[in-house]
């Protein structure tokens, strides 16, 4: 047996004990990831954040997006973008991607 078959078989038993302990590990496992190659790190943290919420933006990755927007980086904080989509009655958009874009726009 190897590490994949082991995983499949402690997923399909459904133990939540089980499934607990598996998480406690990926956990551990990650932390030491992190300190040894910060790049693997992100590339598996992005990986597990898709297979939980697809391809959805959270407010911490659009703030870490905004941040970084060169020349001119934040130019209004998501509070403020939140009311202005309100104030236009723009409900069309996730607020996060409008904060986003609306930063985005400066560049």
């Amino acid at each position: 047996m190897d590490i994949e078959e082991y995983i499949e078989r402690i997923v399909d038993n459904g133990k939540i004990e089980d499934m607990e302990t598996l998480s406690d590990m990926l956990e551990d496992t990650m932390e030491i990831i992190k300190d040894y190659d910060e790049k693997c790190y992100k590339d598996f943290e992005m990986k597990l954040y898709k297979m939980a919420y697809g391809n959805h933006l959270n407010k911490s990755m659009a703030e870490d997006i905004v941040n970084k927007m060169r020349p001119f980086g934040k130019h209004w904080d998501y509070e403020e973008t939140r009311k202005l989509q309100e104030q236009r009655g723009i409900n069309d958009i996730d607020p996060i991607e409008f904060f986003v874009v609306l930063n985005s726009r400066l560049q």
